[in-house]
């Protein structure tokens, strides 16, 4: 829930299991946001913990903002879907719009763009407001993907 509260939001973006045994404190969010705004040395406290969780995560996506939305999206399809159109041949998008474009820290009205983009390039074909891929346009597309090295 801390990515969550300091970004201000009320949807949950992961879920976390531990691989080992832990120790959690779970509290309603007024109750925490108002004790870390009381007591600053519990702010420092919990964003450092925060910091020490997300600094590897980050080290490894140090680059992303280097890429062009573009090829976030293009990675995005090809990362989660890719096994899917390999076996089934197609794949439809289930993915929203909205939630595209905060993954990819984008405005709505780009990722619209950019789906038309792909899509005049033949790349994506729009199903019913859905973005669908078939193995042939996944190979294109595999072309166009970004490296994370």
């Amino acid at each position: 829930g801390l990515l969550e509260y300091f970004a201000g939001q009320l949807l949950p973006t992961t879920t976390i299991k531990a691989g080992s045994k832990v120790i959690a404190i779970r509290m309603k969010r007024a109750d925490f946001a108002s004790w870390v705004e009381r007591d600053f040395p519990a702010y420092k406290m919990v964003t450092a913990a925060f910091a020490r969780q997300m600094y590897p995560t980050m080290a490894n996506q140090c680059a992303i903002s280097a890429y062009s939305k573009k090829e976030l999206f293009v990675n995005y399809i090809i990362s989660r879907y890719s096994k899917e159109i390999k076996e089934a041949g197609i794949c439809r998008i289930p993915a929203k719009r909205e939630d595209m474009a905060l993954l990819f820290g984008a405005s709505v009205r780009t990722v619209y763009r950019i789906q038309e983009e792909l899509r005049e390039e033949g790349l994506i074909s729009i199903d019913k407001k859905k973005i669908t891929v078939n193995a042939e346009q996944l190979g294109k597309l595999e072309e166009l993907q970004f490296s994370e090295e």
